[in-house]
C-alpha cells in the first residue's frame, strides 16, 4: 500500500487517542488458521528464536 502527501497535509505523532476509524473491504476471504496450525506456528516461532540466539552468541566468539 502506497500513501502520498497532498502539498498542505503535515505529519503527525500518534497520541494514543482514537480519532477515526476506517473500514476495510477485500475482494477475497482471509483464510484463519485454526488452532492447530496457530500452536505449530508458534512452536516453529519458539525453536527459531531459541536457534537464533545460540547462532549469535557463537558468533559473538569470533567477533
Amino acid at each position: 500500500m502506497a500513501v502520498q502527501l497532498k502539498d498542505s497535509d503535515t505529519l503527525g505523532y500518534i497520541d494514543g487517542k482514537k480519532t477515526e476509524t476506517i473500514n476495510v473491504v477485500t475482494k477475497d476471504d482471509v483464510a484463519k488458521s485454526n488452532w492447530f496450525m496457530l500452536t505449530l506456528q508458534n512452536i516453529g516461532d519458539f525453536f527459531t528464536g531459541i536457534w537464533d540466539y545460540i547462532t549469535d552468541g557463537v558468533q559473538g566468539w569470533f567477533n
